[in-house]
């Protein structure tokens, strides 16, 4: 990886989104990864730079990029608890259902995180969201769903996790399971 594309990625993790404009418009990668295949999408979204990554995503960043976990920058906002990319990622269609490495689904990342102490709210909203995003296979149809949930579904699993709230909001859903 050559120097510039090290600095984008560098840059995206800090507030410095205006050396990030500037490496942009030197045609930079802006899709470049580091060892782990974060890419800049990645590294803003863990460090929470909702301007930086807006910036990339109006450029035209690979939204739905993985790293070598098999993350999405949706799981890691998830995982960050990170509502504002999250919001973001979900207004620019970032893609979901999308499985990492351990067969986790951006909805079961945030079904398995504690609902209690000062993040309870923010994990909350992203699992209601996640529940009522129109493209959400919370039945587990897809064939990439019925592969990775091995015939389960998202009720099963919430209540396998003992994530109430996502039960509730599931069955709120009323989806013919």
């Amino acid at each position: 990886m050559d120097s510039a594309s090290e600095s984008l990625l560098y840059l995206s993790e800090t507030d410095e989104v205006d050396l990030v404009q500037r490496l942009i418009s030197d045609n930079v990668d802006i899709n470049s990864k580091d060892e782990d295949g974060n890419s800049a999408i990645h590294r803003a979204v863990k460090e929470n730079k909702v301007d930086v990554l807006k910036l990339l995503l109006e450029n035209e960043a690979n939204i739905n990029a993985i790293n070598k976990e098999g993350n999405t920058a949706l799981h890691v906002a998830i995982l960050n608890s990170s509502i504002a990319c999250f919001q973001l990622l979900i207004d620019h269609k970032i893609e979901i259902n999308c499985f990492n490495n351990r067969k986790e689904s951006e909805l079961m990342c945030a079904m398995r995180l504690r609902l209690n102490g000062p993040l309870k709210h923010v994990r909350q909203q992203m699992i209601e969201l996640l529940i009522n995003h129109e493209d959400i296979d919370l039945r587990g149809k897809s064939d990439k769903s019925k592969s990775m949930l091995d015939g389960s579904n998202y009720l099963f699993i919430a209540i396998q996790f003992g994530n109430i709230f996502a039960v509730e909001k599931i069955l709120e859903k009323d989806v013919k399971l």
